[in-house]
């Protein structure tokens, strides 16, 4: 008995060893693998453009701590045509959505192909893209994907700062992006009456800006991508026979929705026959 237990006892002590070096093993290949799924959208601020079309040919991200000219993974290399100017006042597109090695990423590239173009009054014009830039835009963001998890990214373009026409006529994208998290930020949504006012909005508080225009036809507007905290919307008619009004501390939550009802201009007439 005792010779058995002599021989028993390392060959346990062999198997349980083996057994945790093998666990050891899965663990680390499972971490190896492990991933989160990531959807990239893209909205727009008001500009007065008719359209603003743009080539996107791939979408990376870069881990963060990488080299700059290394660390960068491909979310999607399938080629999308966006007209910036269809995203306004709430609305998204979906330009990728693929699996992605669960890690924190710092930056998000977009790359862009021929056959970008604005079209303004009617003209439409060719896009030059700077040489600095036809590697692909860069955007730094801070996105911490969590193995099995999905994340839904937002990428808010603005329209009217991207571009840029020189004195010869020369247009020029120089995009100006930032990048929302879904879940980290919140809307404010109503709508304007009446219709016929034509309002524009602005959204402002200590830490963020933004805007939109209310829809032509219903009077609805949407503010995306906030910052969580306490806003003034400010409403600008587009009619001389309207008043702008200004609704102050307006709460907005992250990952959630305040909805300011229905807000109707006073008349400009009414205010003058008061005097």
């Amino acid at each position: 008995m005792t010779l058995l237990k002599k021989i028993a006892h390392p060959f346990l002590a062999l198997l349980v060893t083996a057994g945790l070096l093998s666990l050891q093993a899965c663990n680390k290949s499972s971490n190896a693998n492990s991933s989160a799924n990531v959807q990239v959208h893209m909205t727009d601020s008001p500009a007065n453009f008719d359209a603003l079309i743009i080539n996107i040919t791939r979408i990376e991200a870069h881990t963060s701590g990488a080299g700059a000219n290394s660390g960068w993974h491909v979310i999607s290399d399938t080629p999308v045509k966006v007209n910036i100017m269809n995203l306004t006042n709430g609305k998204t597109q979906l330009i990728a959505n693929n699996q992605l090695k669960a890690d924190n990423y710092d930056a998000i590239r977009l790359v862009l192909g021929t056959g970008n173009k604005v079209v303004i009054g009617g003209q439409t014009e060719a896009l030059t893209i700077p040489s600095s830039a036809q590697s692909g835009i860069k955007i730094n963001t801070n996105m911490n994907l969590s193995s099995g998890q999905s994340t839904n990214i937002l990428l808010d373009f603005n329209a009217s700062a991207s571009l840029n026409i020189t004195g010869n006529l020369n247009y020029i994208l120089k995009p100006v992006i930032s990048v929302v998290n879904y879940k980290e930020e919140g809307n404010i949504d109503g709508t304007i009456m009446p219709v016929k006012a034509h309002a524009a909005l602005v959204a402002s508080s200590s830490e963020d800006t933004t805007a939109t225009y209310a829809d032509t036809t219903s009077g609805k507007f949407k503010l995306v991508g906030l910052k969580a905290g306490t806003y003034n919307v400010h409403v600008y008619s587009n009619s001389k026979a309207y008043n702008d009004t200004t609704l102050t501390n307006v709460k907005v939550n992250a990952n959630a929705n305040t909805n300011l009802g229905s807000i109707t201009l006073s008349s400009t007439s009414v205010a003058h026959s008061s005097l």
